[in-house]
């Protein structure tokens, strides 16, 4: 969900890693995974969204003109 709104986290290879480790142990099954990587996606995508609605136009009239 993290990764979604933004910050640079390695979701991608945990839910790798998850998903050997669900095909290897048997103690997790995928279909667990997958929701749960679906349902963080969705929520990661939500909630940024909101965040830049709520605040992402104060921001720019702030911070935008400044360069890098």
């Amino acid at each position: 969900m993290l990764e979604s709104m933004g910050l640079p986290l390695p979701a991608e290879s945990l839910l790798i890693g998850a998903a050997i480790y669900a095909a290897t142990t048997h103690h997790l099954e995928i279909r667990w995974v997958a929701v749960a990587a679906v349902t963080g996606a969705i929520m990661g995508d939500n909630l940024g969204y909101l965040i830049g609605r709520s605040i992402g136009f104060k921001l720019l009239q702030k911070h935008g003109a400044r360069s890098v």
